[in-house]
Order: C-alpha cells, then sequence, then structure tokens
C-alpha cells in the first residue's frame, strides 16, 4: 500500500518540478508539428507517456516495437475536432506476422478548412482555402526475447496548402524492454531523415525528437509511466501518466505534459472471440484555449489460426514424456491476460479451485491452456503450482 501511494505522489511532485521549464519550450511551431500531437485517447488521456507501454495499435506512433508484443489482429480508429475548424484523426491496424513479429499500417491526418485569405486589410476575406496533413506509416517489430524488441516506422509524408504541396518521407526507430515483472523501458527516435520537397524544390526538414520511457505496473490496478521527450532545436516535453482500475473493465486515466493537465477514461469489453475497447481523452488545446476531447475505438480479434503460429515452435521443442505441470485457481475469480503483465487486454476469467495445463512462464505470470487451442496468462500469486508425473 505504501507503494501505491508513493508513486502517485511522486510523478506529482515531478510534474511541479518541471512545469515551468516545459511549458516554455518550443516545439508546436516547427515543421511537422502534427506529428506531435500524439495518437489514442488511451495515451493522450495519460499525457503521452506511452513510449514504455505502447501495448496497442498506437505503439506504431509512439514506440513500434511494441507491436512485436501484440497476439491479436488489433484495429485503432482515434478522432477529435479542435476549435478553428481542425480535425485530427489516427487509423492504426496491427497484424501479428510470426511468434516473433508484427507488421503495421497508420495514417495520421490533420486538416484545417475555412482559412481566410485577404490580399489587404478587409473585413471580408478574398476567399477560403484548406490545409491538411498527412502522414502514412509502415511498421514492423520483432521481438528478440521476452525481455526485449525493436520496432521500425517507415513514414510517407504529404502536406497541401491551397494548391500548394509537398511529399517526402522519414523513418521512426523504437526499442521496448521488460526490465521486471514491474517495471518496462522504451525508447523512441522520431523523425530520422524526415523531411518534404515542394515544386520549388525547397526542402523543409523536420526536427530529430527522442523520446525515452519508463513504466510501471502494480498488483491492484496501479500503473504509472512517465516519457521525456527532448530535440537539438530546443524542444523539451515531460510527460507523466498515472492509471487505475477499480474494475477491469473501466480504467481512469491522469496525467501531465507541456500543454497542461489531461485526464480520461475508459470502456474495455473482453468478448469470447475478440475485444472491444472505447477510451476516452479531456485535455486544452495549447493554440486556442479551448477543450479538447478525444475518442478512440479499438477492436483486437485472435482467431484459432493465430494460436496455432504462436505456439508451433514450441510445439516441435517439446521434449517427449515431459511432466505435465498444472495450476490450480486459488482464489474466487482471476482474470486471465494475453501476456505476462497487468498491461495486458483481460480475454477471460478462471475461477476457485479450477485446473489447468501450465505451457510456460516468465516471471511471475504463468501461460496456461484454457481451453481447445486458447492460451492466457495468470500472476502466480492467486494459483498453485504442481506437476503431474
Amino acid at each position: 500500500m505504501k507503494i501505491k501511494l508513493f508513486i502517485p505522489l511522486f510523478f506529482l511532485a515531478l510534474s511541479t518540478f518541471f512545469a515551468n521549464t516545459c511549458l516554455a519550450q518550443e516545439g508546436m511551431a516547427q515543421p511537422g508539428a502534427f506529428l506531435r500531437m500524439g495518437a489514442g485517447a488511451h495515451a493522450k488521456s495519460m499525457g503521452g507517456a506511452f513510449t514504455a507501454i505502447a501495448n496497442s495499435p498506437a505503439a506504431a506512433y509512439w514506440n513500434p516495437a511494441g507491436l512485436a508484443h501484440l497476439e491479436s489482429i488489433s484495429l485503432l480508429v482515434s478522432h477529435n475536432a479542435m476549435a478553428l475548424d481542425r480535425t485530427y484523426t489516427f487509423v492504426s491496424g496491427a497484424v501479428p506476422s510470426s511468434r516473433n513479429s508484427s507488421m503495421g499500417i497508420s495514417w495520421i491526418g490533420l486538416n484545417v478548412s475555412n482559412i481566410e485569405a485577404r490580399s489587404g486589410d478587409t473585413s471580408e476575406p478574398d476567399y477560403y482555402f484548406n490545409s491538411a496533413n498527412s502522414a502514412f506509416l509502415l511498421s514492423y517489430s520483432y521481438k528478440f526475447s521476452s525481455l526485449l524488441s525493436l520496432g521500425m516506422n517507415f513514414k510517407w509524408l504529404q502536406q497541401n496548402v491551397y494548391t500548394a504541396s509537398q511529399s517526402g518521407q522519414g523513418f521512426d526507430l523504437g526499442l521496448f524492454s521488460r526490465l521486471t515483472d514491474t517495471f518496462t523501458a522504451g525508447l523512441m527516435v522520431q523523425d530520422i531523415g524526415s523531411q518534404v520537397k515542394g515544386e520549388d524544390n525547397y526542402i523543409e526538414h523536420f526536427p530529430l525528437i527522442y523520446r525515452v520511457g519508463l513504466a510501471a505496473s502494480f498488483p491492484g490496478g496501479l500503473n504509472t509511466a512517465v516519457d521525456f521527450s527532448f530535440s537539438k532545436e530546443k524542444y523539451r516535453n515531460l510527460a507523466i501518466g498515472i492509471e487505475y482500475r477499480p474494475m477491469e473493465m473501466l480504467p481512469i486515466r491522469a496525467g501531465f505534459n507541456q500543454q497542461g493537465f489531461v485526464f480520461g477514461s475508459g470502456l474495455h469489453m473482453p468478448l469470447q472471440t475478440m475485444n472491444l475497447q472505447f477510451d476516452y481523452s479531456y485535455g486544452q488545446d495549447p493554440l486556442s484555449g479551448s477543450d479538447v476531447h478525444t475518442i478512440s475505438v479499438g477492436i483486437s480479434y485472435k482467431p484459432v489460426a493465430m494460436d496455432n503460429l504462436h505456439e508451433k515452435k514450441n510445439t516441435k521443442v517439446a521434449p517427449p514424456r515431459m511432466p505435465l505441470q498444472y495450476i490450480v485457481v486459488q482464489t474466487e475469480n482471476l482474470n486471465v491476460r494475453e501476456g505476462p503483465s497487468a498491461n495486458y487486454a483481460i480475454i477471460g476469467a478462471i475461477h476457485q479451485g479450477q485446473k489447468f495445463l501450465k505451457v510456460e512462464a516468465v516471471g511471475n505470470w504463468c501461460k496456461i491452456q484454457v481451453g481447445k487451442k486458447r492460451y492466457g496468462w495468470v500472476h502466480r500469486k492467486f494459483i498453485k503450482e504442481y506437476i503431474r508425473r
């Protein structure tokens, strides 16, 4: 309990200490600013401290290395309408391509409509025009072990203002590490060589952004994370996020970054063959000072063929006549998750006295067989293990 109380107070102290420094920094006025607006209501409601969490298709934006830990076909759509006729949309899909790798495709779009154009000091504009910024991301991530994965994005960039257009490309590189059962770490290098070139051959270079993150997941539904971003162009941003789950289906979140405090919640619904996820975040627009509401909808689906894909390697190397290991549930209701951490989605629940085959273990988490060709992870704190010869 002391740890649970200490972590939020520690992060709050950090936010107060860095607030004056971070809020005064530049960044949003530099080229490619739409690529630094965040992605997904879950991540935004934690202030953007998501580099070391990266457990959804939004990882394509925050840290593509996290995609390798997804075990389901996943889709995320996020949208928010802002003042000054601006709309910002993020769409991302991810598919595990092998036992240790995943691929993804994403789109980021910022559109500004009804921009007034004047040739002189007149009360009425001469005409109106629109601006559109887009980035298409192709992602690949590979998991070397349960402790380390790497990921990369290739970006195709497009900017249109009235009749002028610019296009170009760039890259992102990410690293994700599961340090312990409690802590994860992430590193992201964003916009490597990103640039756009116009019809007049003028080249606009995007600033190179470095982002490091650390996240912690504690029993009882408390998750915390902190990110720090910086560039050579004097851009600095501290992001701090806290998530608490009084109910597994209803997370409550709060965060802080250079734009101020943000808040949010979600509704997660694990079904028999898929998971549905709705997330919401609320914050302030630094440009207009108005409220910003972001809504995300996510869906993940894991067909039987995907189970075969992930278990194929283990089946080949399993030695003959090996003693079978089982677990028996010691608590009334126990959540079963997609992966070995409380950050992973819930795929179902098992009950006291039930017995299941143990497949493998990672730290304090055990992988068990919960049905025909269906597997999930449970915490060792709530089970008893035994061997049947």
